[in-house]
């Protein structure tokens, strides 16, 4: 297997919530406020790859880290998203779920965060060409994250 970050992560502390099978980590170069990303912690290229055990906990396990995301940025409303495959946007090869907190008046137009996707490789939502977060304020995020998950679940 060839380099892969998300693989990396998974070997680190640089995410703020976890089950047996996922790992819920900030992405580091956000569209918006609390852009974070669930990431198979097996290293899985296609949702159609998961094991069907995988399968039956990815949901849930979204469902809680829109939880973990609702209580720390206060809102209820989300954009979550799949790129899988290339044809789709998928450039990290290794299958991730986009999550993303939206809040009224966050962007001009409610889909805009979606042509933030495609519109060039600047904006591109996988792109290495995006602003990231310094190290400092990405490990700021991810504790006060990991406290708001231990706050709400008593893990």
């Amino acid at each position: 297997m060839n380099y892969c970050p998300f693989c990396q992560i998974s070997l680190s502390d640089a995410y703020f919530y976890e089950n047996r099978y996922f790992f819920a980590t900030y992405n580091i170069s956000p569209i918006l406020p609390g852009h974070s990303l669930v990431i198979p912690k097996r290293h899985v290229v296609r949702l159609a790859d998961l094991s069907e055990a995988e399968a039956h906990e990815v949901v849930p396990f979204v469902i809680k880290v829109n939880r973990i995301l609702s209580e720390l940025f206060k809102t209820q409303d989300f954009d979550i998203s799949i790129q899988d495959g290339i044809a789709a946007g998928q450039t990290v090869m290794h299958l991730h779920i986009h999550i993303i907190p939206r809040i009224l008046g966050d962007l001009p137009n409610a889909g805009d965060w979606y042509d933030l996707l495609y519109n060039d490789d600047k904006n591109v939502i996988d792109s290495a060409m995006r602003p990231k977060l310094s190290k400092e304020k990405l490990n700021n995020i991810t504790l006060r994250l990991k406290n708001t998950s231990q706050k709400i679940f008593n893990d």
